[in-house]
C-alpha cells in the first residue's frame, strides 16, 4: 500500500533536491575552474598573437578568469542555495 505523503516527507524530498543541485552546481563550478586552469594556452594564443597584446595583459586576463573561477567554485554554491531556496519560497501557496 502507497501511504499518503506528509507535510515532512515532503520537506525532506525539497531538502534532498535542493542538496542534490547544490551538488551538481559546486561540481559543474570546480569543472569549470579546473578547465580554466588548463586553457592557459589557449588564452594566451588568443590574447597574445591574435590580439596582439603584450604578456602583461595576458596575466591580467588570465588572473582574472582564474580569480573568477577559483571564486565561484568557493562561494557561488552558497549564492545559488540562497537563490533556489527563495525561488522555492516564493513558490509556495498556503491555501
Amino acid at each position: 500500500m502507497r501511504r499518503k505523503l506528509t507535510e515532512q516527507d515532503d520537506e525532506m524530498s525539497l531538502s534532498s533536491k535542493l542538496d542534490d543541485a547544490v551538488k551538481r552546481y559546486q561540481t559543474t563550478a570546480v569543472v569549470l575552474a579546473i578547465l580554466v586552469h588548463f586553457f592557459i594556452f589557449v588564452t594566451a594564443i588568443v590574447v597574445i598573437v591574435v590580439l596582439k597584446q603584450p604578456l602583461v595583459v595576458f596575466i591580467a586576463t588570465h588572473a582574472t578568469l582564474q580569480i573568477a573561477a577559483v571564486l565561484n567554485a568557493l562561494f557561488g554554491h552558497r549564492i545559488y542555495r540562497k537563490y533556489l531556496t527563495t525561488r522555492l519560497a516564493r513558490n509556495i501557496r498556503i491555501s
